[in-house]
């Protein structure tokens, strides 16, 4: 049966609210309350991880970002010809693919010239004495 405007509360799975005028009501609840069995392209609001979120069948929940300006943050350190390792980021990234890195403003190549791990960069050889590193984060907070 095709939606009836003149009965806008017809779906009786009560997963979507039509009858309000100012919003459609999607389902909310905990990460535990997730349905047992989602179907691609369900949408939920978590409160606990107070977001909107899509099941996409490949990747599981996933959070439908709200578009924003991110909070870029520059940290920087100097090299010394031996060490590797650098525990120079505010914030540790989701991911090493969501900084940029560079050593006198030559970008680093993530995966391959450094991996991160939590606030440390650690590169696969040292930087050379006196060069300037440079990581800008928080692309991840978009």
């Amino acid at each position: 049966m095709p939606f009836d405007a003149s009965q806008p509360n017809y779906f009786n799975h009560n997963k979507v609210n039509f009858a309000r005028q100012d919003a459609i009501g999607v389902p909310i609840g905990t990460t535990a309350e997730r349905p047992s069995i989602p179907r691609p392209g369900d949408i939920r609001f978590n409160i606990l991880l107070n977001t909107l979120e899509a099941y996409d069948p490949i990747n599981s929940w996933q959070p439908i970002r709200i578009p924003g300006t991110a909070t870029i943050v520059k940290d920087t350190d100097t090299g010394d010809g031996s060490t590797t390792a650098f525990p120079m980021l505010s914030t540790a990234p989701a991911d090493e693919n969501n900084i940029l890195v560079f050593i006198n403003n030559i970008f680093q190549e993530p995966d391959s010239a450094y991996t991160v791990s939590g606030t440390t960069i650690t590169f696969t050889s040292a930087p050379p004495n006196s060069h300037v590193i440079v990581a800008l984060s928080g692309f991840d907070t978009v």
